[in-house]
């Protein structure tokens, strides 16, 4: 059993791009999707927007810690994974989500 799957977009405004749907989900409940350009895949700033949100003067810091933890990297406020290996990719993606859910969970306060 796969832990997502992949649909091609095609679109007038953005080149084509994939769409990726995991089985995971962040810390409020919503499903984790990503996009793939080629061997770049991404989270378009969705994770950055959370943490944003919460700790709006750490969020770089923090996410660039958490990127470099999961050898990723996180550049134009979106995390980037870029591997031939699709599978691998993804994961590190579902890891850097569920850090940064971690990470707003347990330091509130």
């Amino acid at each position: 059993m796969s832990f997502y799957t992949e649909e091609l977009i095609t679109s007038k405004l953005f080149s084509n791009f994939t769409r990726i749907d995991t089985i995971a989900t962040d810390y409020l409940g919503d499903q984790m999707v990503f996009t793939r350009y080629g061997n770049r895949f991404s989270d378009d700033g969705y994770f950055y927007d959370e943490l944003e949100m919460v700790y709006p003067r750490k969020a770089k810091r923090i996410c660039e810690a958490i990127a470099h933890n999961n050898f990723c990297k996180f550049e134009n406020e979106e995390f980037v994974c870029e591997s031939v290996d699709r599978d691998v990719a993804v994961m590190q993606l579902i890891q850097c989500g569920t850090a940064v859910g971690t990470y707003i969970v347990f330091n509130k306060g």
